[in-house]
């Protein structure tokens, strides 16, 4: 109990600070929103983030057992001063895989939504966010080393994955949504669901988003450097645009703010004995400027420049191994060119990014060549590292009424960040340094629509290099994998 005590007057005092107060009744996000104020959001944010915390902290106390491993520190004058001071008790930690790049993340995007659900600014959730992850790592784990990637991790999810999740997640708010979008509405946003619901929504929406809402059912042959394999495929792509009037006939340029383009994308890929692949996608804008010059027929042009943000996640079993791959876009140039002819639309979009990630270092293949104990580093120890780098993308896509097309290329490179590991024993002065890795992808898909309703067939081609270097040694593997599904809009 006195822990939850402190949890909400940390908290509160988060809320209630300076950088997070109310926004007056006047400001408009996006010039399609505003947001509503009630008078008790700050208590109804303060409990429900406590609701989030207390179950996974009642968990943590209760499996100490499992924890125990972990705890060096105490409640004491050397500890906080390890943890404030000289920040030595502030270090990347060794945790596996499932944990760093996918429960941190989800947690993160939640607490941020949180906030966002309750009318808080972009801006005021990321905060919030960070509150909740500072009172996670300083006050629950208190005999933990801080860790500084689940920091990382948990702050930035909130924007990258949280709020295109949110926007999509208001689509639920229209009263003629069909059941598979609010299907689709409360999965990526189940608070505000539960607000709307009850009554109690943090923002109006007054316009209708440009929207494109697809789900795949289909096939592939994988080949991994001679290893083949046939898989099962299930995935979805959601695109939102809003504040923008998107396509719409009209000239002018107008300045767009947080969250105007909005995509997430995910599936699976599945053997009869296991899921072989599972890939997550997010990208967000920052701001940005549209310009628009398209007749009341639908001809013309438009495009977009601006600065965005996403989240890269994916899982892929090899032949004889895992690889992993999870890339946070910390900032980089976004551009969109459409040309709109009539009812046949191209669209060329770019974008680079400066990355924070984890990725499995491929140069040392599926077994590694350290002792697992005692735990120095996540590499030694794990098999992936943290590291930092760039990335690029590109993709061109053509939709007519009978055909569509698609091309796609994507680039990372990452480089280990080496420093601040965990350290036990004294020991980890033999841990690599130094490592790199490199992932390319391409793809080409060509669809049909045979004519029964909106839904098409397509085919595909797609292909990946993985690269992993260190010091001397360098691995290099390809991956080639053609594919047919359905694509069912809704």
């Amino acid at each position: 109990m006195r822990r939850a005590v402190w949890i909400g007057t940390l908290l509160s005092l988060a809320l209630t600070s300076p950088a997070v107060a109310e926004e007056p009744s006047t400001t408009v996000m996006t010039g399609d929103e505003e947001p509503i104020h009630y008078k008790y959001r700050v208590p109804v944010t303060v409990l429900e983030t406590l609701a989030w915390l207390v179950p996974p902290t009642v968990y943590y106390y209760n499996t100490t057992d499992l924890q125990r491993e972990d705890f060096e520190l105490q409640w004491d004058k050397e500890s906080w001063k390890k943890k404030l001071v000289t920040f030595d008790g502030v270090v990347f930690d060794t945790g596996n895989w499932a944990s760093n790049a996918f429960r941190h993340p989800v947690f993160g995007a939640i607490s941020y939504q949180i906030a966002r659900a309750n009318g808080f600014s972009p801006l005021a959730a990321t905060l919030i966010d960070f509150a909740s992850s500072a009172i996670w790592e300083y006050v629950v784990e208190y005999r933990e080393l801080v860790s500084l990637n689940d920091m990382m991790v948990n702050t930035v999810s909130g924007f990258m994955i949280g709020e295109p999740l949110f926007q999509i997640g208001r689509i639920g708010d229209h009263h003629e949504a069909s059941w598979a979008r609010k299907s689709v509405a409360a999965l990526s946003s189940p608070l505000h669901r539960i607000h709307s619901m009850a009554g109690y929504p943090g923002w109006r929406l007054e316009t209708r988003p440009w929207t494109d809402f697809e789900l795949a059912v289909g096939g592939a042959i994988a080949n991994h450097e001679g290893t083949v394999k046939a898989e099962g495929e299930v995935g979805v792509e959601l695109e939102l645009i809003r504040g923008a009037r998107y396509g719409l006939p009209g000239t002018g340029s107008q300045w767009t703010r947080f969250a105007a383009f909005n995509r997430v994308a995910g599936g699976i890929r599945f053997t009869t004995d296991e899921v072989s692949r599972a890939q997550f996608e997010t990208s967000t804008t920052f701001f940005g400027s549209y310009t628009r010059d398209i007749d009341d027929d639908g001809y013309g042009h438009d495009s977009f420049i601006g600065a965005g943000t996403g989240f890269d996640y994916e899982t892929r079993k090899l032949a004889m191994e895992w690889d992993r791959l999870a890339v946070f876009h910390l900032l980089g140039p976004r551009l969109q060119l459409g040309v709109w002819r009539g009812t046949t639309h191209l669209t060329w979009e770019a974008g680079a990014s400066v990355d924070a990630g984890m990725v499995q270092a491929h140069v040392f293949g599926p077994v590694l060549p350290f002792p697992p104990l005692p735990q120095t580093s996540v590499l030694q120890t794990r098999g992936y590292y943290f590291g930092g780098g760039a990335s690029a993308m590109t993709r061109l896509r053509l939709d007519t009424p009978r055909f569509t097309g698609e091309l796609e290329g994507r680039a990372y490179q990452l480089w280990s960040i080496d420093g601040r590991d965990r350290m036990e024993t004294g020991a980890g002065a033999d841990d690599p340094r130094d490592v790199s890795d490199r992932r390319m992808s391409a793809a080409a898909t060509v669809g049909v629509r045979p004519g029964i309703g909106a839904a098409r067939v397509e085919i595909s081609l797609e292909g990946a290099i993985r690269k992993g270097m260190w010091q001397d040694s360098e691995r290099t593997s390809t991956e080639l994998t053609s594919g047919a599904k359905i694509i069912l809009p809704f």
